[in-house]
């Protein structure tokens, strides 16, 4: 019985076909502990999520600003002398909007939360004339109208300064009221000479927010400015900026909206116009790309783990074919096992340290470990050495491959092309039907 195992294990243990798939099988088993990582890295970023969540409650969230506009009362009589109420709103003429946003970290617990603060300065002007002609039956009441501005968080409001309205100072007061759907924000009332048809004004605010800030083009003609000391904007809302500059120390962006691209015209009567989404959702503005976000880029590097095991194992499979070495699938398993810790040492240490030095570390760890163990498996300083400065060579990679982005599917497939060349090269002359490793 002993012999009958035995024979059948000498043929089957020493075909290499046997044994690449053997070793396939194990990429595959080494994906568990992958999986595990990747549960715990969405477990750390959901933390971190409850971190930034605890200080934007408190600092300012995400920012859009809707208006300025006047709302105007509006009378209507039926014809049974019954009078209604109804909401006149217009929109300025003209109108700039210019935010310099002053960026700051936070910390809570071990994660840091990118914030801004936002010196905001509007300015613009409403024309009587480009109100919408009403019934007969309608009246407006331009003694009573208010400029109305909606700000999504406005207890982030730091500090506001009084409207400049036709050369005059008038004192802010909070809530937008239910023509805005009780939106944040702030209103102040407004006096209206009807013999001049232009109406200026200008307000100054500082307003404390994350992530986002987007602004509308409330006016007939829309000038919007952000600038900011943060490296790494995206452009947000309908329109791309016509002029934008982004440098190490920071950006600058500027758009120039027209009437007609706009998705809501001059003034409308409440409830025969554009919603206060469409507004809301009619804006342009920056997001402040968090370069903080080690985690995105940790789930982004485990992602390659199955071609980083793989090319790994493969240097080990052509030791054996090439090198008369025999490695026991044993010896696969904690080599791949050290290759799967490499993504737990990069997540534990890039949350205190950041990615890049995290990832310096980890990899001198690994590459360190396994040059040792393979060093006395090998019993040869060269062949362990050409294997550590092979694996080292993939963590440079995989590095490179994580900070580039627009050329990264590139560099990937033309690298995979590259080294199955050289393995199709380096075992051109290999007899694969001849066995060639002897057992004993």
């Amino acid at each position: 019985m002993t012999s009958q195992t035995g024979g059948y294990r000498k043929p089957v243990l020493s075909s290499q076909l046997i044994r690449l798939l053997l070793i396939i099988g194990l990429i595959l088993i080494l994906q568990i502990p992958i999986l595990m990582v990747n549960d715990l890295i969405r477990e750390r970023s959901y933390s971190r999520v409850q971190a930034t969540e605890e200080i934007t409650k408190k600092w300012g969230r995400a920012q859009v600003l809707v208006g300025p506009r006047l709302v105007i009362p509006v009378t209507e009589e039926g014809e049974n002398g019954h009078i209604t109420e109804q909401t006149l709103v217009l929109m300025p003429e003209s109108f700039t909007a210019d935010a310099d946003l002053s960026s700051e970290i936070r910390r809570r617990g071990i994660y840091d939360v990118p914030l801004y603060r936002a010196k905001i300065a509007l300015e613009g002007a409403f024309n009587i004339a480009d109100a919408p002609p009403l019934a007969a039956n309608q009246t407006p009441h331009w003694e009573r109208a208010n400029l109305v501005l909606s700000v999504t968080d406005p207890k982030a409001i730091h500090s506001a300064e009084p409207l400049i309205w036709k050369g005059g100072e008038l004192e802010l007061q909070p809530g937008t009221g239910p023509i805005t759907g009780n939106s944040g924000g702030f209103h102040t009332a407004v006096k209206i000479d009807l013999t001049d048809k232009r109406h200026s004004f200008s307000l100054g605010l500082t307003l404390g927010g994350h992530d986002l800030l987007s602004i509308s083009p409330a006016g007939r003609s829309s000038t919007i400015r952000i600038t900011s000391d943060w490296p790494d904007p995206s452009f947000q809302g309908n329109w791309l900026p016509k002029r934008h500059k982004v440098t190490e120390e920071g950006f600058s962006a500027e758009w120039e909206i027209p009437f007609l691209g706009r998705n809501f015209p001059t003034g409308w009567l409440v409830g025969r116009g554009p919603s206060e989404a469409v507004l809301q959702n009619s804006t342009v503005g920056v997001k402040l790309l968090n370069s903080l976000d080690t985690y995105g880029r940790v789930t982004r590097s485990t992602k390659y783990d199955l071609i980083f095991i793989g090319l790994t194992f493969l240097c080990f499979w052509l030791l054996e074919v090439l090198g008369k070495v025999r490695i026991h699938p044993a010896q696969y398993l904690l080599v791949g096992s050290a290759i799967s810790l490499f993504y737990l040492l990069l997540l534990s240490l890039a949350e205190h340290i950041g990615f890049t030095p995290a990832y310096l570390v980890a990899t001198l760890m690994i590459v360190g470990l396994v040059f040792s163990y393979v060093r006395h498996l090998m019993e040869s300083n060269r062949n362990s050495a050409l294997f550590s400065c092979a694996l080292a060579a993939l963590y440079g990679y995989l590095f490179a491959l994580l900070h580039e982005q627009r050329y990264a599917l590139l560099a990937g497939s033309v690298g995979l092309f590259l080294v199955l060349g050289l393995v199709m090269y380096l075992t051109r002359r290999v007899n694969w039907y001849q066995d060639e490793v002897t057992l004993p």
